[in-house]
């Protein structure tokens, strides 16, 4: 083993790990006066604004794979980001809040229709291929879910008509530019985890669902927990959601309009499982309004029995 160059991805990743802390509080920032100057609630910033951007190191990860001709790398990234989102960061979320409210109104009366928004692409999956037509449909989907959730805002009535340049430049600054230094060390803890990895000799699809898959959402836990810890936490379920709603759905769609997707479900089967039921329990919560610390307690469980059939597996 090269032990020079596993010191230098430890270092590598220290190093990202520590800028993606510190750029998640000014995003949290620039997120919250951004979307108050433009009357947006907190939900609708954290699940459109922030989730979108902070995807990237992720899809950036992901079209390497698919690049790269390794298309079960692609699928692993997506799925276990995925399942980092809806199983650990929720837990973790609310074991820190302890108890968390989600008190959105808009969250409320759209949490029926993104559980079946999310479940279709998983449902899309089931024939082992992700085709043309089926892009279309996500594509489709998303876009009208946006313009759903944009007519439900705007009859909340507390968007603003015109806002000044001069109002929120400041804050779109700040937040791009943390946004930057997030996706530059979420790609740098990204590259520094495969390259530990491979020395280990693990399975291509175990490494992009696990190592990618935690690696590239250590800047949505800043974001999540900080939220959390300065009572914004429906920026972080927000932003949650809104990552894995980008990448199931839209990504996926865009991915296979270009090119049709062929997925092994001998490979997959497990992480459709586990990602479906972590996604039918967070719509649970939300119902409910609430989440305590008992809640997340069951979130990391699933997510660390997850991880248990996944070793399993690769062994």
């Amino acid at each position: 083993m090269d032990y020079y160059n596993l010191v230098f991805n430890v270092i590598v990743i220290l190093v990202s790990l520590f800028i993606i802390l510190k750029a998640s509080d000014l995003v949290i920032y620039g997120v919250a006066g951004y979307a108050r100057e433009l009357g947006l609630s907190k939900y609708i910033a954290g699940l459109v604004i922030v989730s979108i951007a902070a995807s990237m190191p992720e899809v950036i990860s992901s079209l390497s794979g698919l690049l790269a001709g390794k298309e079960e790398m692609m699928v692993g990234a997506i799925l276990g980001n995925n399942m980092v989102h809806m199983a650990l960061l929720v837990g973790i979320m609310a074991l820190v809040g302890k108890k968390i409210k989600f008190e959105s109104t808009l969250l409320q009366k759209s949490k029926f229709l993104m559980w079946v928004i999310l479940l279709l692409p998983l449902g899309l999956f089931l024939d082992g291929r992700l085709g043309r037509i089926d892009g279309l449909v996500l594509i489709l989907v998303y876009g009208i879910y946006l313009g759903f959730l944009w007519k439900k805002e705007k009859r909340a009535g507390k968007l603003k008509e015109r806002v000044h340049l001069k109002d929120i430049w400041k804050y779109g600054l700040v937040f791009l530019g943390s946004l930057l230094a997030m996706l530059m060390a979420g790609r740098w803890l990204v590259m520094g985890a495969v390259d530990i990895a491979a020395m280990l000799n693990l399975p291509t699809f175990f490494i992009s669902l696990t190592v990618i898959g935690i690696g590239s959402a250590i800047d949505d836990f800043a974001i999540g927990i900080r939220s959390v810890l300065k009572g914004k936490q429906e920026i972080g379920i927000g932003d949650a959601l809104g990552s894995i709603l980008n990448e199931l759905v839209l990504f996926f769609g865009v991915v296979a309009l270009i090119r049709p997707i062929e997925i092994s479900l001998n490979t997959t089967w497990s992480a459709l499982l586990f990602l479906v039921l972590s996604i039918s329990l967070v719509m649970l919560f939300l119902k409910r309004k609430k989440m305590g610390w008992k809640e997340g307690l069951l979130m990391v469980g699933i997510y660390v029995v997850f991880i248990a059939v996944e070793i399993a597996k690769a062994l």
